[in-house]
């Protein structure tokens, strides 16, 4: 009995490929700039109104019914974050 469950707990070693030698696409200057720039307050918005306000809440009980009834006191904080 105990052979049988210490199997299940063995360290198995598989062998992986590396990907030292692949070759990945390189992004362009201004893709990488654009990656790093903040969200304007239109794609917040955009965004924010996109969400159907009475999904399930997360970790802390609001959901998007709450924000966007507040968001005119909310909106200076989201876009800082």
């Amino acid at each position: 009995v105990v052979a049988h469950f210490a199997s299940h707990f063995e360290d198995v070693r598989l062998a992986r490929p590396g990907v030292e030698n692949l070759v990945f696409k390189r992004l362009q200057q201004a893709e990488v700039s654009s990656l790093i720039k903040p969200f304007s307050l239109e794609e917040v918005n955009g965004a924010v109104w996109d969400c159907d306000s009475y999904k399930s809440p997360g970790p802390d009980g609001i959901n998007f019914g709450f924000i966007k009834d507040f968001w005119g006191l909310l909106q200076g904080d989201v876009m800082r974050f």
